[in-house]
């Protein structure tokens, strides 16, 4: 039987899984991070690894395709490194990066605009072979819309709120607990130590509170519009001519109900006939698909 296997490497892990030519799955595996911009060794070795347990495990069958999006491959020198390789394996590849896979998955390989916001964000489209990605700048310069983004924002909010006449809301005192932080003067020592994903978990608690809370509405509102604008800016600047496919990924998009309607009242309203994906599938997924079609070619 022949397979395909799709990896989809990034700063925490390496995922691997072996598909069938129908999509079906034969075996997943994962080993450490493969962003090459962290530690090009250590991410090449994750790799091979991967690979090799895949390759393992199904040595009774052929793997005709190796479809790989790491995050980092296109900076610096070391997309080399992994196609010397690669090579090795005698096996047909590709290297991407792994915002390319996460697209091909939201959107199944079809043309259109992926948006991402989970821990952080970022809009990627495809046309054809044309690529073009708007917002990924990160938590410093941007991420607008992110679930780490709207933790900081509301925790802001807080702030302004103590520093006026020292009231802290309900949603507050209950983040303070969660987080297992004193007081508000005390959150320096949590927001400083702690990672973007780990503050970005708390997003979700946030949202829930949208009702009682004031300052979730509007953080909310405001996260959904600043992803629909940099949408609509993507969507204008590629000059798509026909219905846009639009795919969600990341836990905020798909899983904030509010943020969604917001958005896709957004989109609407700036006169975007758009379909939507909503299913979440692995960015391994993807890989299979831009596999599965350059073996079709």
């Amino acid at each position: 039987m022949d397979y395909i296997i799709g990896i989809d490497g990034g700063a925490t892990s390496t995922k691997a899984t072996a598909y069938n030519l129908t999509g079906n799955v034969l075996y997943q595996t994962k080993s450490g991070y493969s962003n090459v911009l962290i530690n090009p060794k250590i991410a090449l070795e994750n790799i091979r690894k991967v690979i090799d347990e895949c390759l393992n495990q199904l040595i009774n069958h052929t793997c005709v395709y190796l479809y790989l999006g790491i995050a980092g491959i296109n900076s610096g020198t070391v997309k080399s490194e992994l196609e010397m390789l690669l090579s090795a394996y005698n096996i047909s590849y590709e290297v991407t990066s792994d915002a390319v896979i996460a697209h091909a998955a939201s959107l199944q390989g079809k043309d259109g605009i992926m948006v991402l916001a989970g821990t952080g964000s970022v809009i990627y489209a495809k046309k054809k072979d044309n690529y073009q990605m708007a917002g990924g700048w990160g938590h410093l310069l941007g991420d607008e819309g992110s679930g780490y983004w709207i933790v900081i924002e509301y925790l802001k909010k807080c702030i302004q709120q103590y520093e006026k006449n020292q009231h802290i809301p309900k949603l507050c005192m209950v983040l303070l607990e969660k987080m297992q932080v004193e007081n508000l003067p005390a959150i320096k020592g949590f927001i400083y130590t702690k990672s973007k994903a780990e503050i970005a978990d708390f997003a979700q608690i946030i949202v829930e509170f949208i009702n009682p809370d004031p300052f979730v509405e509007e953080i909310i509102t405001k996260a959904a519009q600043h992803l629909a604008e940099t949408t609509i800016n993507l969507y204008n600047k590629m000059e798509f001519t026909y219905k846009l496919n639009i795919g969600f990924k990341g836990s905020i998009m798909l899983n904030v109900e509010i943020i969604k309607d917001i958005f896709k009242k957004e989109i609407a309203a700036a006169g975007i006939n758009a379909k939507y994906f909503e299913d979440e599938d692995a960015s391994t997924k993807g890989a299979f698909y831009l596999a599965k079609k350059n073996l079709e070619t």
